[in-house]
């Protein structure tokens, strides 16, 4: 779903990460619904995802990006050694 917008409009993205798995809402509007991150990111430091790091908000080489009202929330953690049900 292409994704358009006036310039300068605030948009609101509620995203939530719980091991590899993402969903993002755009505007209250789910556009990825429980997707799993297929391994390893092109950020990521090094290969111990299962544990606490850094976020990372990507900016623009092109134009001007801004955030404003980061919350973020603890959610629980998983068992990396736990089996992922059927």
């Amino acid at each position: 779903m292409p994704v358009t917008h006036e310039p300068g409009v605030w948009r609101a993205y509620d995203i939530t990460l719980i091991g590899r798995n993402v969903t993002v809402a755009l505007d209250g509007q789910t556009i990825i619904d429980n997707k799993e991150i297929p391994g390893i990111t092109g950020g990521a430091l090094d290969s111990r995802e299962a544990e606490a790091g850094p976020i990372y908000l990507q900016g623009s080489e092109i134009g001007h990006v801004a955030n404003r009202n980061i919350v973020i929330a603890p959610g629980f953690t998983p068992d990396p050694h736990a089996r992922s049900q059927p």
